[in-house]
């Protein structure tokens, strides 16, 4: 008699040990890397109490909440169909070759792509808008090295707006690359 066991596929990494979805690992860590292994659309949250490193590692994954303190390096990209591909409450730094989009929702709400509330550092990678804005900013955003932050122009032939700052926030440009 033949038999055949199904395992899950590892999505992401940490040391040696895999996880069959990005959650998983988010829970199991503490102050550790996670390496992508494989595209996932998961939404996740990062609670104030992590300390989080993203490895994108060429990967794709879904929309992320943060209040803790999150890293994302390597290349790869952060999307979600139902609007803010990150919303940041904590503190973020961004840096290698990531790519962050924002896509129309299914409702026809305009969502900026990253919604910063908290610290956000970004050395690298590209934060883009297909709708509304790239950047919303209430926190912080510190501006440098090889970033870049893009509007594109919709179907439609408008403009998505770059970045939005409210009175409350703070942003600081020292290199980097923004355009409409």
């Amino acid at each position: 008699e033949e038999i055949t066991f199904t395992t899950p596929t590892a999505v992401a990494q940490i040391g040696t040990t895999y996880y069959s979805s990005l959650s998983n690992a988010i829970s199991a860590a503490s102050n550790s890397t996670i390496t992508m292994l494989a595209d996932t659309t998961e939404s996740v949250d990062i609670s104030e109490r992590k300390e989080i490193v993203i490895a994108l590692n060429g990967q794709n994954i879904g929309s992320i909440t943060n209040s803790g303190t999150l890293g994302i390096t390597g290349a790869g990209t952060i999307s979600s169909k139902a609007g803010n591909a990150i919303i940041n409450h904590g503190a973020l730094n961004i840096s290698g070759a990531a790519h962050i989009i924002g896509e129309s929702t299914d409702d026809g709400t305009y969502k900026p792509t990253l919604y910063n509330y908290g610290t956000l550092d970004m050395t690298g990678g590209t934060i883009s808008a297909t709708i509304s804005y790239a950047l919303t900013n209430r926190g912080t955003v510190n501006i440098s090295g090889d970033a870049k932050i893009t509007g594109e122009t919709t179907d439609d032939g408008k403009n998505c707006a770059t970045l939005y700052n409210y009175s409350e926030g703070t942003v600081k440009i020292a290199g980097g690359t923004i355009r409409s």
